[in-house]
């Protein structure tokens, strides 16, 4: 859970740029490599329950290993990460207590839900992504008697909020230069 707090602290504090897309770009042309935009976002577009799809908000890009992965509001260049919104004390770190945040139909609610994360498989290698990186957060079909990591403000968040269904989402973000076209 932490190393993705990492990666984005780390690009907003060494890097220029007007939005943290910015920053991400010239992260990736200091160090000479480039960001991959084919991996699906529909995870990170969250919707009310009983909502419907509409259009995608956030496009999820990744570093070429794809186990960094950031996700970026497609309108203002702005990281969507949840370490923008969970609290921290000097007794606990990170605040867990559900009550400590706002309501859960809010927008800081879907930034916890559709946050980015550090992945431990690359995502081309499914059965390693889905043992190490899907499974022990929160499967879909979950085992009596099993922990799993994912935290509790996340799971309350995911009571009011799911990904859309694939039949219903549409992936509009594909590469840098669909980026361009929306001005960015």
């Amino acid at each position: 859970m932490y190393i993705d707090r990492q990666n984005v602290q780390y690009v907003r504090s060494h890097f220029e740029g007007k939005t943290d897309y910015e920053k991400l770009k010239n992260y990736a042309k200091q160090y000479e490599f480039s960001l991959y935009y084919g991996e699906p976002s529909r995870h990170h577009n969250k919707i009310l329950r009983k909502g419907r799809f509409e259009v995608q908000e956030y496009d999820k890009v990744l570093t070429p290993n794809r186990l960094s992965e950031f996700i970026i509001d497609v309108q203002t260049g702005a990281f969507i990460t949840e370490w923008d919104i969970l609290k921290t004390d000097e007794i606990t770190g990170i605040v867990s207590n559900t009550e400590a945040y706002p309501k859960q139909k809010t927008i800081e609610g879907k930034t916890i839900v559709d946050t980015e994360s550090f992945n431990y498989a690359p995502a081309n290698y499914e059965e390693a992504h889905q043992c190490l990186d899907v499974l022990p957060a929160s499967p879909g079909k979950k085992k009596a008697n099993t922990v799993y990591l994912e935290n509790e403000v996340k799971k309350t968040m995911k009571k009011v909020w799911k990904s859309p269904e694939k039949y219903h989402y549409r992936e509009r973000y594909r590469s840098a230069k669909d980026y361009q076209k929306e001005g960015k």
